[in-house]
């Protein structure tokens, strides 16, 4: 005769038929939940009415007391914006009013809008599996969230170049049509006013594509991405204009900058590694992989993840490997012409690329090695401490900056980065 199960046997069918659903559907939402997140991280930033900085205040001046037509001269207290960033937020201003949210709810739908733009770059670029681990992290780093809430154009220029990678990705390998391309020219001439480094992601697309028609040798598509990139740099031209005389003819801003700029021609070893040390600084100063272990060790990790997953990107589609990692050397190259600085806040457009390459490199650890010791470590430093950093700083406050603007409790010279 078979006995009846005893209430521990009970409890335990309980348990599977409650737990086991639960867990699969966490699995099956992993990515939306993630978003999801995101925009909790991002709500904390920007409902609470935390009081202006020093140069966001001077941007809210401008806002709050020139007219639309003054954005496109010289402007108050050695500020810098794009017209469109600009208009939008007036707009904003004059709809809901002169409050913190009000005024700062133009960065705030560009942090949420990054997000899903995100998730659809992604879902090309990386494999199925990597797609969780990327979003999750841009959810959830502290610079993207923190510029969410903030009266500065770095949150919109993330989201900026997302859409024009997005619009680079969906193209694909399709030949160039004439609706297309038109289509494709007033989307960029038009972005270029919201986004200054939007260029940057704008002439990756464009050199790609060009790369893609030559060896079909159609006239016909070259001369359409000819037309369209004459297009974008006839409109930034005018945007590049706009902003000269909205800095009055002062060299206040490149005087500020002058530490982004590489030494260009190199005088010592030292200068040489400019461009390396840079980049390793990037995992510490937007990305902020500087925890638990210090920024100079925290950030390796990462770092080693980057390069392995953009060999990774490399193999499996070496067209879209180089549409995702030109805007990071094309923004260098401007660096080193003195034409755009390399720091901080001012490459946050930059993020995305970099978190893609490190959950490729994470995914490509699971699939050589399993997840054992050494997946779980790696996911644990760029996935979960991230985060619980991030959650903590939203805690205690709105931080301090330093002297190079960034909102960091540490003071590192990134000149010297990393001695």
């Amino acid at each position: 005769m078979l006995s009846r199960p005893g209430r521990g046997a009970k409890i335990r069918q309980l348990g599977h038929y409650s737990v086991d659903p639960f867990f699969a559907g966490v699995v099956r939402w992993r990515v939306a939940l993630a978003i999801g997140l995101g925009v909790v991280y991002r709500l904390a930033m920007y409902l609470p009415s935390h009081k202006y900085w020093m140069d966001e205040e001077r941007l809210v001046e401008n806002i709050q007391k020139l007219s639309p037509a003054g954005f496109f001269g010289p402007m108050l207290e050695s500020q810098l914006a794009p017209p469109g960033f600009l208009l939008a937020a007036w707009s904003a201003m004059r709809l809901f009013g002169h409050s913190f949210q009000a005024m700062r709810l133009v960065p705030f739908l560009g942090g949420i809008g990054g997000l899903f733009l995100f998730r659809a770059v992604a879902r090309r670029v990386l494999p199925d599996r990597a797609v969780f681990p990327a979003v999750l992290m841009l959810a959830t780093a502290y610079d993207p969230v923190y510029y969410s809430g903030e009266v500065k154009q770095y949150s919109t220029d993330l989201a900026s170049g997302l859409a024009c990678l997005l619009i680079g990705l969906t193209i694909g390998s399709r030949p160039l049509k004439p609706v297309g391309a038109a289509g494709l020219a007033a989307f960029g001439a038009l972005i270029v006013w919201f986004s200054h480094p939007s260029i940057f992601v704008l002439a990756s697309v464009g050199l790609v594509g060009l790369a893609r028609e030559i060896p079909r040798r159609d006239g016909r598509g070259l001369s359409l991405w000819v037309l369209v990139g004459l297009a974008w740099v006839v409109s930034f031209a005018g945007v590049h204009a706009v902003s000269t005389r909205q800095l009055g003819g002062t060299d206040h801003m490149w005087r500020f900058w002058n530490f982004a700029f590489p030494p260009i021609p190199p005088r010592s070893v030292w200068d040489a590694t400019w461009f390396l040390r840079r980049l390793a600084y990037y995992f510490v100063n937007p990305l902020n992989f500087t925890a638990p272990i210090g920024e100079r060790l925290s950030m390796l990790p990462a770092l080693c993840l980057a390069f392995l997953g953009a060999d990774r990107l490399w193999k499996l589609d070496r067209a879209r490997c180089a549409l995702v990692i030109l805007p990071v050397i094309l923004t260098l190259v401007a660096a080193s012409l003195r034409l755009y600085p390399f720091h901080g806040r001012l490459v946050l457009f930059l993020v995305p690329i970099p978190l893609l390459a490190i959950a490729a490199g994470l995914e490509a650890v699971r699939e050589a090695r399993g997840r054992g010791v050494l997946y779980y470590a790696l996911a644990t430093m760029v996935l979960a401490v991230p985060a619980v950093v991030t959650a903590q700083d939203e805690f205690s406050g709105r931080p301090a900056h330093n002297g190079y603007g960034d909102m960091h409790p540490y003071d590192i010279n990134p000149a010297q980065f990393p001695l």
